[in-house]
């Protein structure tokens, strides 16, 4: 199990307890086989999280999100 720190340009569409799915390359691996057979996803990494926790922060010229999220599934269906 993972956890990801994810840093954004300002927005407002997240929220704690939304799933969100980070990928790590392309559809297909380097290899051009699909996204189940990447090295990515079996090294666990990559695929849905759930967002713990959400911040702004505002200043001059400046809008950032950061989300806090933990792996959930890799959304491969060999779960």
């Amino acid at each position: 199990v993972f956890d990801v720190s994810i840093d954004l340009y300002g927005n407002t569409l997240f929220y704690p307890g939304q799933r969100v799915f980070i990928s790590l390359g392309e559809r297909f691996s380097s290899l051009g086989k699909p996204w189940s057979e990447s090295f990515a996803n079996i090294m666990g990494l990559g695929g849905y999280h759930i967002i713990t926790s959400v911040s702004n922060t505002i200043s001059e010229g400046k809008f950032e999100t950061k989300i806090e999220a933990r792996f959930e599934t890799s959304g491969d269906g060999n779960e």
